[in-house]
């Protein structure tokens, strides 16, 4: 009887628009990023609603991706955060009970629930689609983050920051 109920029902995909494929900021991405989008998007569910709370780890998405880097999986998601394919809705850190959480994320070509209590629906973002450059700099950690007083909690060490080129 299972079979029968089966019949017809594609396999589990992630759907993604031709138009975005299409698009000058699709095109300017590196692979990496693309791939980072699908697995977000593999998370998205039309029946829970859950864009906006969408999350992804960096760790997990090493994982998943199968990346030796974690500094590229932070680099792919700036990328699609300029490109205006992401917004962040929940930034990540460390809860309450001392286990980190990670960032929660919106996809902007997909409707989200908005508003104080979520009743109210965001349409979905077009974005420009500019394609512009990106040159990897160095920035040290105290401009990224200072603690008490101006000091770094980090001390010395750098982080990899993404400007844009124009």
């Amino acid at each position: 009887m299972s079979r029968r109920k089966d019949k017809g029902r594609l396999a589990p995909f992630v759907p993604v628009d031709q138009e975005m494929l299409n698009s000058p900021a699709w095109r300017a991405m590196k692979m990496g990023a693309r791939m980072l989008y699908i697995h977000l998007k593999r998370r998205w569910s039309f029946k829970q609603r859950n864009n906006g709370r969408i999350f992804l780890s960096q760790r997990d998405a090493q994982e998943e991706m199968g990346v030796g880097d974690r500094d590229s999986i932070s680099r792919w998601f700036r990328e699609l955060q300029h490109y205006g394919f992401i917004v962040m809705t929940d930034p990540g850190g460390l809860g309450v009970n001392g286990k980190g959480r990670a960032p929660h994320w919106r996809l902007t070509e997909l409707e989200a629930p908005g508003g104080r209590n979520g009743d109210t629906l965001m349409l979905p973002t077009i974005s420009n689609g500019t394609g512009q450059n990106f040159e990897i700099i160095k920035v040290p950690s105290n401009v990224l983050r200072n603690g008490v007083n101006g000091e770094s909690k980090h001390g010395s060490c750098t982080r990899l920051a993404m400007a844009c080129t124009h």
